[in-house]
C-alpha cells in the first residue's frame, strides 16, 4: 500500500510538472518571433503584392501573365484556405474575359461575405471601374438577350460604393461626383440637381462644393422665378423640374479634373 501510496504521489508531481502554468504559457508566447504571430499578415501582404502586379498587367494588357499570378496563388492558397482570394480570383477572371456583369457580381459577394478582406480595396476599386465603363455607356444584357446600356447598372454600383466607403472618403466622393456628371450628360436634371445637393451637405469647401455650388443655386433661381410668377405653387423650392437653359451653361465653370 505504501509503495503505491509512493508511485501516486511521483506521478501526480510529475503531471503537475508538466502542465505549463498560465504565467509561463503567457511567458512562452511573448517569447515568440515575429514569423510565429504574423503568419496570416504575411500572407496578406503576399497575396496584396501579388494582386496588385497581376491587376497592373492587366491594365497593360499582359492577361496570360497575369493569369499566371492568379494560378500561383490558387495553388499556394487554396479556396479551403483563402475562400475570398477564391471569389476574388473568379471575379478577376470575369473582368478579363470582358464579363462585367458576372464580375461586378463576384466582387459584391466577396465584400458581403469576406468585409474584413485584405482584398476590399483591390475589389472596390475594380467595381470603381466597371461602374465607369457602365456610365459610359457601356452595354448589359438583359433577359439573356437584349443589350441595354447599363447606365442604371454603373449608377447601381456607384451608389453601394459610397455608401460601403462613405462619402466622405476620396473613393467615396468620386463615386458620387461620377453618378452626378452622368445624370448632366445624359440630361436627366433632377436627378443631377439630388445628387449634387446630397454632395454638398458632405463638402462645404473645396472644389467638389464649388462644382456642387452652381448647379444648386441655378435650380434655387428656377424656383424663385416659379413661385413669383405664381406658377407651380407648393412645389419645393430647391427647383425640381430644371431646364437645360438654366443648367447646362454653368456646368464647365468649376467642373474638376475628372481624376480630382
Amino acid at each position: 500500500m505504501l509503495k503505491d501510496a509512493l508511485r501516486f504521489l511521483v506521478l501526480a508531481v510529475v503531471i503537475a510538472l508538466s502542465v505549463p502554468s498560465a504565467g509561463s504559457a503567457r511567458a512562452a508566447r511573448s517569447k515568440e518571433t515575429p514569423a510565429q504571430t504574423s503568419v496570416p499578415a504575411q500572407n496578406d501582404e503576399k497575396i496584396a503584392k501579388a494582386v496588385a502586379e497581376a491587376d497592373k498587367l492587366i491594365d497593360n494588357g499582359e492577361i496570360d501573365a497575369a493569369q499566371d499570378i492568379f494560378y500561383s496563388l490558387q495553388e499556394e492558397f487554396p479556396k479551403i484556405l483563402r475562400p475570398d482570394l477564391d471569389l476574388f480570383i473568379k471575379a478577376e477572371t470575369y473582368f478579363i474575359e470582358d464579363k462585367y456583369a458576372k464580375a461586378a457580381k463576384t466582387y459584391e459577394k466577396l465584400l458581403t461575405d469576406h468585409p474584413g478582406t485584405s482584398l476590399r480595396d483591390a475589389a472596390i476599386n475594380r467595381e470603381f471601374t466597371i461602374a465607369t465603363a457602365y456610365l459610359a455607356g457601356r452595354k448589359k444584357t438583359v433577359l439573356w438577350v437584349i443589350p441595354l446600356k447599363g447606365y442604371s447598372e454603373g449608377v447601381r454600383i456607384m451608389e453601394k460604393i459610397t455608401d460601403r466607403v462613405g462619402l466622405d472618403s476620396d473613393l467615396g466622393t468620386k463615386a458620387a461626383v461620377a453618378v452626378a456628371r452622368s445624370y448632366e450628360d445624359r440630361e436627366l436634371y433632377d436627378e443631377a440637381y439630388l445628387k449634387w445637393w446630397e454632395i454638398s451637405l458632405q463638402w462645404s469647401t473645396g472644389a467638389v462644393a464649388k462644382e456642387a455650388l452652381y448647379p444648386i443655386q441655378a435650380a434655387l433661381s428656377r424656383g424663385r422665378q416659379r413661385n413669383g410668377r405664381g406658377q407651380d405653387r407648393g412645389r419645393d423650392r430647391r427647383g425640381i423640374g430644371l431646364q437645360a437653359a438654366q443648367y447646362r451653361p454653368v456646368l464647365p465653370v468649376y467642373r474638376i479634373p475628372a481624376g480630382g
